[in-house]
C-alpha cells in the first residue's frame, strides 16, 4: 500500500491481464478493468459489483465492447460527490470502425448517468483533472 508500497491484499481480480485500474481517495474504492471484458469495483479485496455500461445501450451486443480505461473523480458542484469515468472500446476493430464510448457512473451506487460516443479514435488512456 502506498507509499510503504507494500501489499496489503492478494486476490484475483480478473480472468485475463488487468488493462487499467485507479484508487478512489475518499471512499477507499479500487476499480480495475481487464482484458476479459470486465470492470469491477473493490473495498479492500471484495468486490462491490461490476459494471454493466451496455446496459443502458441494448442495440450493442455483449462482448462486442470492453473496457480499456478507467478514473474515479470528484464532482464539481457536490463536494462529497464521487464520480467514476470509464472508456469502452470495439472489441474488434474493422475497417469502419465503431465508435469508442465514454460513462460517467455515479460513485455510490455505480449506475451509469451518461454515456457518450467519443469518436472511432481507440482511446487507450484517460486523465481526469
Amino acid at each position: 500500500m502506498f507509499p510503504s508500497l507494500k501489499k496489503k491484499f492478494d486476490f484475483k481480480a480478473h480472468e485475463e491481464e488487468i488493462e487499467d485500474l485507479d484508487m478512489s481517495t475518499g471512499s477507499k474504492k479500487l476499480v480495475t478493468v481487464g482484458r476479459d471484458f470486465t470492470c469491477s469495483v473493490w473495498s479492500g479485496n471484495q468486490l462491490v459489483t461490476g459494471l454493466n455500461w451496455h446496459e443502458t445501450l441494448p442495440q450493442i451486443a455483449e462482448k462486442s465492447y470492453r473496457y480499456m480505461a478507467c478514473r474515479f473523480g470528484n464532482c464539481e458542484d457536490e463536494n462529497d460527490a464521487l464520480r467514476l469515468y470509464t472508456v469502452q472500446i470495439p472489441h474488434k476493430r474493422d475497417k469502419k470502425p465503431p465508435p469508442c464510448y465514454i460513462t460517467k457512473w455515479d460513485g455510490k451506487i455505480f449506475l451509469p448517468m451518461l454515456t457518450s460516443p467519443c469518436g472511432t479514435e481507440v482511446i487507450s488512456s484517460l486523465a481526469l483533472r
